[in-house]
């Protein structure tokens, strides 16, 4: 029932931080130019990457490790170095490359702020990402969802007043929003859970998890997170070298349309994380779990994504002129999410059996695909062509996933299924892309993909509706 509510806290936490993005993306670009909008892009891009580096998968550790002693002194020493740790590591790193990264022209403005902000970000980072796990885990959904709303609400409460009564740069005013809407949840973050956070503990007796366990398990995560950074930033480096800033802008904002799917995504994966974890621990043999999981998610995620594309164009006309063109890239944006979300659903196998260095391999392949395919795809399509490298890469990296995970947990998934209503999909895609297609005919192609999926995960749906009015009529019988 605990999970039931965190769910639903997160869900509508989620919804309500995307309805607010749709309302307000739009004002932002039109009043921010499309290079500064491209340059604030490409910086939370760098943040990821040296996050990958500084964290050594120290973050994943406390996932996969936070249930193993519920002692609130083990949950402490765990947090302690998973914080300790990634913030040495990231003083060290900035004392030694601030040189050399000042010289690598990441930003568009030739003076050294853009820097000095990427440092920051990082930094903010570190304990940003912590003390979110750490609410996660803790399955408090009503707090991490008021904690989502208003990181969104501060950062647009800071960009517009910063917008009407200061003549700085717009990338400045953007990077300033997202620093002060970071420190604030961060902080409150830390204050809510201030049982568990403390200064400094030493390692109490009993415990079976060392620091050297935590690393030789996070490692492995450092390459593929980073490789997976690569993966998620191809398609923008790619843009920015062949193209110009602008595109990168252009390109961001079709990235902002799709994440209307990935509020399915985000609520998904903060709740399955610790479920699918939990769920492991305590009985690992029974794997319908995880099938049922999968095909509910399929679902759901193919559902919004056909939504998505039927409705661009609506979506588009309130974007602002300058960013018109981004609807034509949504149709193979929405893979990102759809594939991502449905493989976490089949990924865990992996991280069950500690064979974290398997993400290596998977994200290498999917980010070399991706990058060969965007020095292709570029010079024919420009942004359409990225935006289709990103599709195929995501494909791939879902099919990735489930094999290798396969190998270490064997779960039968309906892959063949999958795989149908994935070409389905794709057709669908590449009509929206490359095509003018009128709404009235998107709808009526959109329904016809619907009952095709409807009729291949039929089981999937009459469980998800049998549920759905099970829940229904508790809660009505508790009213009455």
């Amino acid at each position: 029932m605990k999970t039931i509510r965190t769910s639903v806290s997160m869900f509508l936490g989620t919804c309500i931080n995307i309805v607010i993005s749709v309302i307000t993306t739009p004002i932002i670009t039109r009043l921010v130019n499309p290079n500064s909008y491209g340059e604030w892009s490409l910086l939370r891009t760098y943040t990821n990457v040296m996050m990958a580096i500084v964290m050594l998968g120290l973050d994943q550790a406390l996932v996969r490790f936070y249930y193993r002693d519920e002692r609130i002194e083990y949950k402490r020493y765990l947090i302690y170095n998973v914080v300790k740790i990634p913030l040495i590591i990231c003083f060290i790193f900035i004392i030694c490359t601030c040189g050399f990264v000042a010289k690598m022209q990441l930003f568009e403005d030739e003076n050294q702020i853009g820097y000095v902000f990427l440092y920051i970000n990082v930094l903010i980072s570190i304990v940003n990402r912590i003390s979110q796990l750490v609410i996660r885990m803790e399955q408090k959904g009503t707090l991490y969802s008021i904690l989502m709303i208003l990181n969104k609400v501060v950062y647009l409460i800071i960009v517009f007043l910063l917008i009407f009564v200061s003549d700085t740069s717009d990338f400045v005013i953007l990077t300033i929003g997202t620093l002060i809407s970071q420190i604030v949840i961060t902080f409150l973050g830390i204050v809510s859970c201030r049982k568990i956070w403390v200064p400094k503990v030493h390692k109490p007796s009993g415990i079976d998890i060392s620091l050297k366990k935590l690393v030789v398990y996070g490692l492995p995560f450092i390459y593929a997170m980073l490789a997976g950074d690569v993966f998620n930033a191809a398609d923008k480096l790619m843009i920015k070298e062949l193209k110009t800033f602008y595109d990168v802008g252009i390109y961001a904002s079709a990235v902002n349309i799709v994440s209307i799917c990935a509020v399915f995504q985000t609520t998904f994966n903060l709740v399955w994380q610790p479920l699918a974890v939990k769920h492991y621990e305590k009985n690992s043999k029974d794997k319908s779990f995880y099938i049922k999981a999968n095909g509910i998610v399929t679902v759901v995620m193919f559902v919004v994504g056909g939504m998505v594309i039927c409705f661009k164009d609506i979506i588009g006309l309130i974007l602002g002129e300058e960013y018109r063109q981004a609807v034509s890239v949504v149709p193979f944006l929405i893979f990102n999410p759809i594939m991502t979300t449905i493989s976490e659903t089949t990924v865990y196998g992996i991280n069950f059996k500690n064979k974290t260095w398997y993400h290596m391999i998977i994200t290498t392949v999917a980010a070399t695909v991706n990058i060969l395919l965007n020095v292709y795809l570029i010079p024919i399509y420009s942004i359409q062509g990225a935006a289709l490298a990103t599709a195929i890469s995501y494909v791939l990296f879902y099919f990735l996933r489930t094999g290798m995970s396969y190998y270490c947990y064997p779960v039968t998934y309906p892959v063949l299924r999958f795989f149908m209503i994935t070409l389905l999909f794709v057709g669908y895609a590449i009509l929206n892309t490359f095509y003018e297609v009128k709404l009235l005919y998107n709808i009526i192609l959109c329904i016809l993909f619907f009952i095709m999926m409807f009729v291949m995960y039929k089981e999937y749906i009459d469980y998800m509706c049998f549920y759905v009015g099970k829940e229904f009529s508790k809660r009505k019988r508790k009213v009455v």
